[in-house]
């Protein structure tokens, strides 16, 4: 503590002709703490948090200057005091890279829901129903399936058939197909694997993909399946219609 603080102190007791008692009275602190003061002895007063708080109640009783006073005990300029506080240093503000993180990391979120939506966007079927070899329009039910044994082809029906569709994969597909308008397949066809079917009437093919995929109808390639990366929905291929 700077001595000039005792000075202040004690010339401005003397100046209005007061004791340490009265000025301890007045002040309602103990008179050997208002010594401490004057002498600059911190080590006597009962904590350095009582410092500032009995200087104020000496200058008020004085009538000091409390700002001038906490300059003395801090070295500080009249910008810096504020009522006995201290203002914090000017500078720039804190960053709060917490904030910088949850931005960041909604963002890469973001990036990967967009990602995953057009990815799912560019395998979507096409929704056009292509048709080869001509024929008369027919309402076929794509996702049917005969469930009940009488609604199932009988065998004599079976010996009818004329068509033969085959298939072959390179890569895994998802497959629908129909035969007839009952749903002969309906799954996951892995690479490598070759399916036969047989049809009186028409066959009915969805793909998830079309680029990992050959189709013969009676031994005849069908060029439109497997010539593009999309899928189908609802191609159709007519038994004995060339």
């Amino acid at each position: 503590m700077s001595q000039s603080l005792g000075d202040m102190l004690r010339q401005a007791r003397e100046a209005k002709g007061l004791t340490i008692e009265q000025l301890a009275a007045a002040t309602r602190i103990n008179g050997a703490f208002i010594k401490a003061l004057e002498a600059g002895r911190r080590d006597q007063l009962p904590g350095e948090v009582y410092l500032k708080p009995f200087t104020k109640a000496c200058a008020e009783a004085l009538e000091l200057d409390v700002k001038e006073l906490y300059r003395l005990i801090d070295g500080q300029t009249d910008a810096q005091v504020d009522d006995g506080q201290a203002k914090a240093p000017s500078g720039k503000a804190k960053i709060d890279y917490r904030i910088i993180a949850v931005v960041v990391t909604a963002l890469i979120i973001i990036g990967i829901i967009y990602l995953t939506v057009s990815s799912q966007e560019n395998r979507r079927p096409d929704s056009e129903i292509s048709i080869i070899v001509p024929a008369e329009n027919k309402s076929v039910n794509l996702l049917k399936k005969r469930q009940r044994p009488w609604e199932r082809p009988s065998a004599i029906e079976m010996t009818r058939y004329s068509g033969n569709l085959l298939l072959v994969v390179s890569d895994m597909v998802n497959a629908c197909i129909l035969a007839d308008g009952d749903t002969v397949f309906n799954s996951y066809m892995a690479a490598g694997e070759i399916k036969k079917f047989r049809a009186a009437d028409s066959f009915l093919l969805t793909l998830d993909k079309n680029d990992c995929i050959q189709a013969f109808y009676n031994g005849r390639k069908i060029d439109q399946i497997g010539a593009g990366n999309k899928g189908l929905i609802g191609f159709q291929v007519v038994v004995g219609k060339e």
